[in-house]
């Protein structure tokens, strides 16, 4: 057992949406959600279940698209952001998350689609390895 955990501020921030789910799903949900602790020793939760089928349909937009994988620029923007935050610089560097996230998009299309294709390459490679270049680029403006 971990004691220690990441910071992941990303899975921490919710946002409210609105929209139309069909009524007989909701009520089959909410007739079932008082009976699973009793019945069956289970529980669950409506924004769970959304949060698990968002993930699904990002995990199926990545393999039907060959690989990319938008849930992973999101968490790298998230990272850069608080990153920013944390060496305090939020206000005077230069990086621009959305920025980064484009170049990374565009260097896996390249990847993906140029004239070395036998050069595949997880999406995450390219996040992790920018993200480190990023780390030290702003360790050095925060003068660390």
């Amino acid at each position: 057992m971990k004691y220690i955990k990441p910071v992941e501020g990303y899975k921490t921030k919710k946002k409210v949406i609105s929209t139309r789910v069909t009524e007989i799903l909701i009520k089959a949900l909410e007739t079932a959600k008082p009976e699973m602790p009793h019945r069956f020793d289970f529980t669950f939760s409506i924004p769970e279940i959304i949060d698990k089928a968002f993930e699904d349909a990002l995990d199926e937009i990545k393999v039907a698209t060959g690989g990319y994988d938008f849930y992973e620029l999101e968490k790298f923007k998230y990272y850069i952001r608080y990153a920013k935050e944390r060496y305090g610089v939020e206000d005077t560097t230069l990086i621009d998350p959305d920025k980064e996230a484009h170049k990374i998009l565009v260097a896996y299309t390249e990847l993906r689609y140029g004239e070395d294709q036998k050069n595949q390459v997880e999406m995450s490679y390219l996040t992790h390895n920018r993200r480190s270049e990023i780390e030290e680029q702003l360790a050095e403006e925060a003068g660390l």
